[in-house]
């Protein structure tokens, strides 16, 4: 694991979300990475926190796996966090793609990890 996953485990932990962000171009990126994607800039990547709202633009169930703490059946998804940052975690419920969705933190296969949940309507 290198220093910038390192850092977003650690927030993980902590139940934050945070996303890296260039100072020079004022884009955020997930996963974190040595360098922007967008200028390729390695200097002024600092991390914004994100309040985890997010839409879900694919799912899918995993059939078999190598991981013995994660059993299957179980379904995964990918959130879109922000522009052009994309999350990949756990999807207890299905959702059609395109839903609302929240990334919230619980324990899952002994691990605190990133889930994605349906977004609660508010006004309602």
């Amino acid at each position: 694991m290198d220093r910038y996953a390192a850092h977003w485990w650690a927030a993980v932990s902590r139940g934050l979300l945070l996303l890296q962000h260039c100072e020079r171009c004022d884009t955020l990126q997930h996963p974190p990475s040595a360098v922007c994607r967008s200028c390729h800039e390695d200097r002024g990547l600092g991390w914004r926190e994100h309040d985890g709202a997010a839409r879900l633009t694919a799912a899918t169930t995993v059939r078999s796996t190598t991981y013995p703490q994660f059993p299957p059946p179980y379904s995964i998804g990918v959130a879109e966090i922000a522009r052009g940052c994309h999350l990949i975690a756990g999807l207890p419920t299905v959702l059609p793609v395109g839903a609302p969705v929240q990334i919230v933190f619980r324990d899952w296969g002994g691990r605190h990890l990133p889930v994605i949940e349906p977004k609660e309507d508010r006004n309602g």
